[in-house]
């Protein structure tokens, strides 16, 4: 089972990145990115920026 870390994104979408993570957990284009991430924070504390695709969000 894939975990997902606290950095966000993914090493396909950017190999570069100092995340570890394979897959999402929420997908970058999902339009209720957004309220899944506030739900996290809400529950969880703030621990990372929002990585998804703002543009998506609103539109």
């Amino acid at each position: 089972m894939a975990r997902v870390d606290k950095l966000g994104g993914t090493t396909k979408e950017n190999p570069k990145t100092k995340s570890g993570n394979t897959i999402r957990g929420v997908g970058k284009d999902n339009k209720q990115g957004w309220k899944y991430h506030l739900a996290a924070n809400a529950r969880f504390g703030k621990e990372a920026d929002f990585t998804g695709n703002i543009r998506k969000v609103y539109p």
